[in-house]
């Protein structure tokens, strides 16, 4: 009998408590959330590794009323069950947390969101290296600074606007030096290159 209650009472916190990180997950864009973050806090705790520095910025977007599931109500359904039951409170906390290790982590809606939270982060990975990356892949701190800032001058620079620069660069470079006989094989090189941009869009945007 207490083993079904905390049992019940486990997936059903589960569900809410991944349900709502998950429609807070979906539709978050980098471009918001670096606007007004303290960068000098995240650069101390995460330099220089730009992946650790946005996954602690997108775990704080989803962690939102992350207590709800598992907070005040969680505690007061254990302490219920413990009084139908007759089972100390002690004991019941400590059977739900065996529970929770054992069956929590299997339930559909958890791996749905470890998916897409792994999508979103190598979404804002790439963002963050098209927009404050150097060459070289250090990052470019000052940069980051005056946009986080709402520096105007600061325009921010899409996956499609960068791709369509990768295209533009191949075409010019491909101008020059150009042999009549082989422009047409030229030709359905850039139509592959046009085609694989648009493939880029239609996957990161």
């Amino acid at each position: 009998m207490v083993t079904s209650k905390l049992e019940n009472l486990i997936l059903h916190s589960f569900e809410e408590f991944y349900s709502q990180r998950l429609k807070r997950l979906v539709g978050l864009k980098l471009k918001e959330l670096l606007r007004g973050q303290n960068i000098h806090f995240l650069w101390i705790l995460h330099r220089p590794d730009c992946r650790d520095m946005l996954g602690a910025i997108l775990e704080a977007a989803i962690a939102v009323d992350d207590d709800r599931a598992f907070g005040y109500a969680f505690s007061q359904s254990l302490a219920r069950i413990a009084s139908e039951t007759g089972v100390s409170e002690v004991d019941i906390a400590c059977q739900a947390i065996t529970m929770i290790n054992d069956i929590g982590w299997e339930i559909p809606i958890y791996k749905d969101f470890i998916e897409e939270q792994a999508k979103t982060l190598n979404r804002f990975t790439h963002e963050f290296l098209i927009n404050f990356c150097r060459p070289n892949g250090s990052i470019d701190l000052m940069k980051l600074v005056r946009y986080s800032s709402h520096n105007e001058n600061e325009h921010w620079i899409t996956i499609e606007m960068h791709l369509a620069d990768v295209v533009y660069e191949y075409v010019e470079d491909n101008e020059d030096d150009k042999n009549e006989e082989d422009y047409e094989d030229d030709w359905e090189d850039e139509e592959d290159i046009y085609e694989l941009a648009q493939i880029g869009m239609t996957i990161f945007i």
